[in-house]
């Protein structure tokens, strides 16, 4: 089964940040202290279902990564939704 798109069942929140580091999407995201998207890398914290997304508005795929300063996609989860994500 090949995977085209992030998230697989449920409908999220769709938002906008700004990339501090590269993330790829699928990746859980967190706010850092100047309110740009770096990636959940702490597991003694909760992450809230903040998941980078694929930008299909100008045709990239799942593979392609976000540069540092890009404006992210991502969906905010609800529960019970399933995604096709990284574990770090």
């Amino acid at each position: 089964m090949t995977v085209k798109t992030i998230v697989l069942k449920g409908k999220g929140i769709r938002k906008e940040g700004i990339a501090a580091v590269a993330i790829t999407p699928g990746e859980i995201l967190s706010l850092n202290s100047s309110g740009q998207l770096i990636p959940h890398t702490n597991a003694a914290y909760t992450a809230s279902p903040m998941i980078a997304v694929e930008n299909e508005v100008i045709g990239n795929d799942i593979d392609t990564v976000y540069a540092i300063n890009d404006t992210v996609l991502y969906e905010v989860l609800p529960s019970g939704a399933e995604f096709y994500g990284w574990i770090l």
